[in-house]
């Protein structure tokens, strides 16, 4: 009996959100036609409330690239995908970001 698989997002808000690196990743890969293509997201790494626990977020608008700060606090906005089958998988992606 094969595991059915079920794929669903939501949106969540993480408050006390302290940023602690920001990183521009160069994501380019070749298609099938032998062409590069250019991807890049901006990923950040954040402690978050009192016990300080490492998060790691995904901010594919590269316009925000010279917002985000090291040290800068505040609330992130995710979207969260979740996929469920015989395991489980997660990605979180940045929507929105307000300092405190």
């Amino acid at each position: 009996m094969a595991a059915e698989k079920q794929v669903y997002h939501f949106t969540a808000e993480v408050k006390d959100v302290e940023i602690r690196k920001v990183e521009d990743i160069d994501a380019s890969f070749e298609n099938s036609k032998g062409e590069t293509v250019e991807s890049h997201y901006i990923k950040l790494t954040c402690d978050v409330g009192e016990d300080m626990d490492r998060v790691f977020f995904k901010d594919k608008d590269m316009s925000n690239l010279e917002k985000y700060k090291r040290g800068m606090v505040g609330t992130f906005f995710i979207r969260v995908d979740v996929e469920e089958g015989f395991g489980a998988k997660a990605k979180f992606l940045v929507t929105d970001f307000k300092e405190d």
